[in-house]
């Protein structure tokens, strides 16, 4: 059955069945094996939705696999190829779905809806009808096994049975999270009011792993290492999270651990300390999401052969669930960049299905442009499911490895891109000729025009680039009046004295620069004298309307009217400032903002506010890419490394130089290889949106300076 991991918080009505706690003691024995992960062969992998996007964890049961999308519960028949969309009420959004039979349990929400703002529903498949167990609950992961429907509920454990339509809460000791169940029995994670301290004396929270016997009415008490969480059940067995081996302050995750009821023995599973808490059961294999060697991937255990095999490769997979020979998961290979969620998609893996070979495909999100040119290539090849993929762009250069590829065309001419993609079943390869065209850039012709050209000082004048040849990357602003503005495409500048005033505006790209002077462009005349004071008219700009979170943005006061003496924005996300007349502000969140000024003096105020002004984007992850001075000497040999990541700066690099020995947080690093040998190099980046690493095999060879040099003499009497 398919794990529940979340808590929720909320009073629910129930129909009161109480049973009696028998705390039953178990004896535990620890059974410890080495394991040595094997890679799954000779099986098939297969995408199962339509359409990247925020998705939620997988649930099988038979032919039938259930997910969220955006909000929306799909519901695939593995027979058919059927994918179906339960229909959700209008402003709710759906989350958490399990299956069982023909039932499918969910939890869904509406923050519109105060009063009513959770339920917990199932939908019945044979019948197409959709059934509220109870609302007013904050967060309720659910679980079901027939007519049972388990969830937990501010602490406590609630079970529905759809046949009865009574409700009950299950009597626990302590706080209970995480229930999930198989026949009779109901187990869960709870914590009382112990603490335990862990190996290296770390003082923590307590919690263990519970089961209630629907049968007997008994509770009892299956882990004592006090650091359990996250159980599932299938038959006799139960499995969960521990992390007893762990110094939890420093890091780490857990492993697995299983406790088999009938033999009363506890087995550990995985070894890596770096489990995560998605986990299944079916039978005799356990499945879990494991995060060793910096990577996201799915593991199975199979009891009878006592054999740990990795089932994904990709580094970017997610909450597995299985049912017999199959196991699905979501999985985040093409690197899209995150939105309100992960950026998945659903893949089912068949233990006994033979593999297939994939059919090449790409697209790319452009064709054509002046250089330098770059392109997003996405991988869309069909048929199995690639475990390896080269890129060729036609100019030269490669990427291997990358299921989807940015590459950049610094020169102009027309390119060949091919795509060769691979699994075990063989490969297959695409070419799409003359596919990339690369022009020369354009040469710019500078222009500019202005709000206002005539007024009496201040006078305040917007001007704007009205360019109609080439794309500038760069501008710069001379006022006449010693001021001038850099990089701002356009921009309002302040003349405090009367004149006239030349402008002169000079664009740039990589095709050159031009520049335009317009001479008396602008003519500021001497102050009006007013006995009484005007009413301001609000108005406002900002030097920057778009980018990539954090986005700092200066907003400039261009109010007319009367002189304000009061300033207030509000930047739309809960923020403001006062009494600034200019003021910047940095948007942390991707989002759509409005942006509001008020100002305000002894005649009067004004308002304006811009909708949708501000539209901040999520971060890209940078791209791993170094080089060296030298790559080849006798040992002690030192060598100069220079990152150069693309797409997005950094902010922290990892360097591994292959013997032992790693820098932190230096751009460029310096090393010094002592013995010979041939060393492989990587290279970790990160920022706020994720990280990448480029690793060269064999990328640096020292030889040994102490050998030998073939010689000899003789000497005869």
């Amino acid at each position: 059955m398919f794990l529940s991991e979340y808590k929720g918080k909320g009073i629910v009505k129930i129909n009161r069945k109480l049973f009696s706690i028998g705390l039953a003691s178990t004896t535990l024995f620890f059974v410890f094996s080495i394991l040595i992960s094997s890679i799954a062969l000779g099986a098939q992998e297969i995408r199962l939705s339509e359409d990247t996007g925020e998705i939620g964890g997988p649930s099988i049961y038979g032919d039938k696999v259930v997910w969220t999308y955006w909000g929306e519960i799909h519901l695939y028949d593995l027979q058919t190829g059927n994918d179906t969309i339960i229909t959700i009420p209008e402003y709710y959004h759906a989350s958490n779905p399990v299956i069982y039979d023909n039932k499918i349990v969910w939890y869904q929400s509406n923050y519109n809806d105060v009063e009513h703002s959770s339920k917990l529903c199932v939908h019945d498949i044979l019948t197409s009808t959709s059934s509220l167990i109870t609302e007013n609950v904050s967060y309720a992961r659910p679980d079901i096994y027939g007519d049972i429907i388990v969830w937990e509920e501010t602490g406590h454990i609630y079970m529905y049975n759809i046949s009865t339509q009574i409700q009950t809460q299950i009597p626990t000791s302590g706080f209970a999270y995480s229930p999930a169940i198989y026949d009779n029995k109901i187990v869960w994670a709870g914590s009382g009011n112990g603490t335990i301290i862990d190996k290296n004396k770390n003082l923590i929270g307590e919690s263990n792993i519970y089961m209630y016997d629907l049968s007997t009415s008994r509770e009892t008490r299956i882990t004592t290492s006090g650091l359990a969480s996250n159980p599932a059940i299938y038959g006799d067995r139960i499995v969960w999270l521990d992390q007893r081996n762990l110094d939890i302050l420093t890091g780490g995750r857990g492993d697995i651990y299983m406790y088999d009821l009938s033999t009363q023995k506890e087995s550990r599973i995985s070894y890596s300390e770096q489990s995560s808490p998605s986990l299944a059961i079916y039978g005799d294999r356990i499945v879990w999401q494991d995060g060793r060697n910096l990577k996201e991937d799915i593991y199975m255990y199979n009891l009878s052969t006592q054999k740990e095999t990795r089932i994904t490769t990709s580094g970017s997979a997610m909450g597995p669930d299985i049912y017999g020979d199959r196991i699905v998961y979501s999985d985040n290979r093409q690197r899209l960049p995150p939105g309100d969620g992960y950026f998945c998609d659903v893949y089912m893996y068949d233990l006994t299905a033979k593999p297939i070979e994939p059919q090449a495909g790409f697209t790319s999100n452009v064709t054509s442009g002046t250089a330098p040119l770059t392109v997003l290539f996405t991988d869309s090849s069909t048929g199995g499911v690639p475990t390896s993929w080269l890129w060729d762009f036609g100019d030269g250069i490669y990427s291997k490895h990358a299921m989807n590829a940015t590459h950049t065309f610094t020169s102009p001419g027309v390119y060949n891109v091919t795509l060769t993609v691979a699994n075990e079943a063989g490969n297959n390869t695409i070419t799409k000729p003359n596919y990339i065209i690369v022009t020369s850039p354009e040469t710019l012709v500078a222009d500019f025009s202005a709000s206002v050209n005539f007024g009496p000082a201040p006078l305040d004048v917007e001007f704007y680039d009205v360019g109609t040849r080439g794309v500038p990357t760069y501008w710069y602003w001379d006022f006449g009046d010693g001021a001038y503005s850099e990089r701002a495409m356009n921009t309002t500048h302040t003349f405090t004295n009367p004149g006239l005033y030349d402008i002169t505006l000079t664009v740039t790209n990589e095709a050159g620069n031009s520049t335009v002077t317009k001479r008396g462009y602008i003519n500021v005349t001497s102050p009006i004298n007013v006995t009484s004071p005007q009413k301001p008219v609000a108005d406002f700009f900002a030097d920057v309307i778009s980018g990539a979170a954090p986005l700092t943005v200066l907003f400039t006061d261009t109010s007319t009217g009367g002189v304000p003496t009061y300033w207030y924005w509000d930047f739309g996300d809960g923020t403001n400032s006062k009494r600034a007349t200019n003021a910047t502000h940095t948007f942390t969140n991707p989002g759509l903002y409005d942006i509001t000024l008020t100002v305000a003096n002894e005649a009067g105020s004004s308002t304006i506010t811009k909708k949708v002004y501000i539209k901040v984007i999520s971060p890209k992850i940078p791209v791993a890419y170094f080089s060296a001075n030298v790559t080849s000497g006798t040992a002690p040999f030192t060598v100069l490394f220079a990152a150069a990541s693309k797409d997005e700066a950094p902010v922290s690099w990892y360097w591994d130089f292959g013997d032992g020995t790693s820098s932190k947080h230096a751009i460029n690093a310096t090393h010094t290889f002592t013995k010979p040998g041939n060393y492989t190099v990587s290279l970790t980046v990160e920022n706020a949106a994720g990280n990448s690493t480029a690793t060269k095999t064999g990328y640096i060879a020292v030889a040994d300076p102490n050998s030998p040099v073939a010689d000899f003499n003789s000497k005869i009497k």
